[in-house]
């Protein structure tokens, strides 16, 4: 019988499952994972290199465009410069050729090089003429204003309000300007009589060099 019992404790209790080793192959578990290259070929590269290298392009693009622009305002330049210079030389051949001291250099009125206008700083009173100082030595006799150096506007005014006559002579001067009375006679301080006021005169700047 003790086959028998032998058999029974068999079935009853089943030998234990062998735990697989490290040498058994694994029927189950855990899949086999995927390749490393696999799972990082969803990533998506940063877009920062595709649009650098737009930009990159355009600006290439662009760059033709900008050197047309140069080319284009460097000959509109070269032209203007031209067409001045052609002018300057008409006008110069228009002016003809000829002294710089003829009346080539004469501006209005006769205005030559070195020209200097009228100082209008230079007045005189009308009182002047009309209540003129009295001699030292007689009292029947006036004394010569003193017009020299005096803008002749003011000097007429002076002179026709005391109903004297005068004449005047240009003489070329520039260092105080034109108009300006320069030598007079009688001189300033001549004694006369005015019931027999002589005639002044006046010699008055031009204002051109001499």
């Amino acid at each position: 019988h003790a086959p028998d019992v032998d058999q029974r404790q068999a079935q009853d209790h089943p030998a234990p499952t062998p735990t697989p080793g490290y040498g058994y192959p694994q029927q189950s578990g855990y899949g086999t994972p995927q390749p490393y290259g696999h799972q990082q070929a969803p990533a998506t590269p940063p877009p920062y290199a595709t649009v650098q290298q737009s930009g990159s392009t355009g600006g290439k693009r662009q760059m033709p465009l900008i050197v047309g622009s140069i080319v284009v305002a460097l000959l509109a330049i070269g032209g203007l410069v031209t067409a001045l210079a052609l002018q300057k030389e008409d006008d110069s051949q228009a002016g003809g050729s000829g002294d710089p001291g003829s009346s080539q250099g004469e501006g209005k009125d006769g205005e030559k090089p070195g020209f200097r206008g009228p100082d209008l700083t230079k007045t005189m009173e009308t009182e002047e003429c009309t209540d003129p100082d009295e001699s030292y030595n007689d009292p029947e006799k006036i004394r010569v204003p003193d017009f020299t150096f005096t803008n002749i506007t003011f000097v007429k005014k002076c002179l026709q309000a005391a109903k004297w006559k005068y004449d005047t002579t240009s003489v070329d001067e520039n260092a105080y300007g034109k108009d300006t009375v320069m030598r007079q006679s009688p001189k300033a301080g001549t004694e006369v009589d005015p019931d027999d006021m002589p005639s002044i005169q006046l010699d008055v700047s031009s204002g051109n060099p001499s």
